[in-house]
């Protein structure tokens, strides 16, 4: 029995160093986020993280332990098989975890969890994102752990079963004890809250946080969840309390004052939604120069909006932000669920019953993300994607280049009923960045080709306003151009930091009456539904979390969500919550308590609007 104990001591052993050196490559991966922890941290990124470590060596050791316990009854072959058979398995599929998400961390700004499953449900689009990634380094890294570590084993974890006695049954005790620690390791201990993971959360550094934090226990906690749990996990006050905060802080919506910035009621509207047009990369909002001349120039034939936050991080929540003007969700996007998706109001809606012809166009497979689903209740007469373009123009990975969709989608306007609400969604800034153009800005690392991808588009959307122009319903039309949601690739800015989410909007076009300004109120990308809407006349009662940002009433700032968090801005500054860790992962000295409880207010709220399918705020 003695060598049987010995067995499972090394093989618990052996899962808990697994983790231990995922961790390490996980800080060399992100060696210059490594760098910024401060000293007296470091031994905290393990020491917190080991009560999950252990839980997850727990959980991976209850086959071994079976099998051992099972002796008498198998044969020594069949339990020596099972147990390299587990031991092969789980190393490759943790592996497999653990290299996906270093490259999920490095672009999201936080671990893989089950939300990553739904790409899998679109491979051709998985596989597009995955061209910038260094794909050569990463299976390198896969391919060293998991032979090491499968190799570990053999040598010195597994031994022949044929040399060991058989269990009497004075030794089920044993067993009946053994099976019970390790129970409770993989609960965390024995108190009354079971692990999760604000248990690795030890200090105000975010990376120091989620270096600690296990990514197989997070990513296997995520997928039961998703499975489970229907409650809203965001309980800062009563619920009473969150809904009476965000209601006053709403309560001007339908009583908006505004000017008039439009020379007609019912104009055409071109909305551009542009893939990650980050503010980081425009200069006219204050970005590194030289990336988008073309959407400069056009700013100073328009109006400006250059405070102006996405309400996520992915263009799944982006849409339903700009058309619905709803906020994002902290895990899973709503888009995703169609029977809450089917009852969001969109603009397209609103604007089809009052007579516009609407529709949108997008170079990709619009099944992706459930878009079809939601665009489909969203009202439009017409909807172009990928299958409307021939082999030879969607040659890209994602699809048909930005020009290409442009093209024809200036065709159709020309024969369109008037007025029209058409969109068109931009794909070729997303990852790889490939454009059907010789570089402008060269490079082989991801932020030269990112600039390059934004600098290819910004040529697009130029020549597409311009082409406009020519029309002669242009004078009765209004453009509206405004990113889906922001990026940390210029600067591998942290998640939580407002320069992520910024990005600029733009109205401009014959029916704008202004010309050259700039608004600089803060607001949200989410505010554009209630700004066009009572712009044209058309009731937006229905769009609850938007506000007129013409109108002096309307709120300075606006809250963006990402992984269990949330950043809040306004003219004070900012402050990001973790939800997780129960921290702040930033306030600024000039932040009330009033801000937090905002932030805190909108985050449960609109998370209990979701489980609730939409009806929250509309009943107030």
């Amino acid at each position: 029995m003695n060598a049987r104990i010995l067995f499972l001591l090394r093989n618990y052993l052996f899962w808990i160093g697994f983790g231990l050196i995922y961790r390490l490559i996980f800080l060399g991966y992100h060696f210059n986020l490594f760098t910024q922890i401060p000293y007296p941290l470091l031994p905290g990124l393990f020491f917190h993280g080991l009560r999950m470590d252990l839980s997850v060596a727990s959980y991976l050791s209850c086959v071994p332990l079976l099998l051992v316990l099972l002796a008498n009854l198998l044969s020594d072959r069949l339990i020596a098989a099972g147990i390299f058979f587990h031991a092969f398995f789980f190393t490759i599929a943790l592996s497999a975890i653990s290299i996906t998400d270093l490259e999920i961390f490095h672009i999201w700004g936080c671990h893989m969890d089950a939300t990553a499953l739904r790409y899998l449900a679109s491979p051709n689009e998985a596989f597009a994102s995955s061209c910038s990634s260094p794909l050569v380094l990463l299976m390198g890294i896969f391919t060293t752990v998991v032979v090491l570590f499968i190799w570990i084993y053999v040598k010195y974890v597994q031994v022949p079963f044929k040399k060991m006695p058989s269990i009497g049954l004075w030794n089920i005790p044993l067993g009946i004890t053994a099976s019970a620690l390790m129970l409770v390791a993989a609960r965390g201990g024995i108190q009354q809250i079971p692990l999760n993971a604000s248990f690795a959360c030890f200090s105000n550094n975010d990376f120091a946080n989620q270096t600690a934090v296990n990514e197989h226990w997070l990513f296997f906690a995520s997928l039961y969840k998703r499975a489970y749990n229907t409650e809203n996990p965001y309980q800062y006050f009563t619920l009473a309390e969150a809904r009476k905060i965000v209601a006053n802080t709403y309560s001007q919506n339908g009583e908006n004052q505004f000017p008039k910035i439009i020379q007609t009621n019912t104009p055409n509207v071109v909305l551009i939604i542009w893939e990650s047009l980050t503010g980081t990369a425009v200069e006219a909002v204050g970005g590194t120069p030289g990336i988008t001349p073309g959407f400069n120039r056009l700013a100073q034939e328009g109006l400006l909006f250059s405070r102006i936050y996405s309400t996520g991080d992915r263009t799944s929540k982006g849409l339903t932000g700009v058309l619905s003007g709803y906020p994002a969700q902290p895990k899973l996007p709503i888009i995703e669920s169609t029977k809450k998706a089917s009852q969001l109001p969109t603009i397209s809606s609103s604007l089809k019953e009052s007579g516009y012809c609407t529709s949108f166009y997008y170079g990709g497979e619009i099944e992706f993300d459930n878009m079809k689903t939601y665009l489909s209740f969203g009202g439009f007469d017409r909807i172009i994607d990928r299958k409307n373009f021939s082999r030879e123009l969607s040659k890209s990975k994602w699809g048909a280049h930005d020009h290409t969709v442009c093209e024809m989608a200036l065709v159709d306007l020309k024969k369109e009923h008037q007025p029209f609400f058409s969109v068109i969604l931009t794909l070729s800034s997303h990852e790889p960045f490939e454009v059907p153009m010789k570089a402008k800005i060269p490079g082989p690392d991801i932020e030269s080709k990112f600039k390059n991808s934004l600098s290819y588009t910004d040529q697009v959307v130029e020549s597409f306003v311009e082409k406009l122009k020519k029309e002669p319903w242009y004078k009765d039309t209004l453009i509206v151009i405004i990113a889906d949601h922001g990026s940390p690739i210029l600067g591998n800015i942290q998640r939580f930091k407002p320069e992520k989410f910024h990005i600029p909007m733009l109205f401009l076009g014959g029916a704008l009456k202004t010309a050259g300004s700039v608004i600089s109120k803060i607001g949200s990308q989410q505010d554009l539904a209630r700004t066009l809407l009572e712009q044209l006349g058309v009731n937006a009662n229905d769009f609850c979390f938007s506000q007129n940002l013409l109108s002096d009433s309307s709120g300075q700032f606006a809250e963006f969500f990402y992984n269990d968090a949330f950043t809040l801005v306004n003219e004070r500054g900012y402050v990001a919550f973790d939800n997780i860790s129960q921290r702040f992962l930033y306030r600024a000295p000039q932040i009330t308590n009033d801000d937090v409880r905002l932030g805190q207010a909108i985050m449960q709220t609109t998370y209990q609007d979701y489980l609730d399918k939409g009806n929250l705020v509309r009943n107030w």
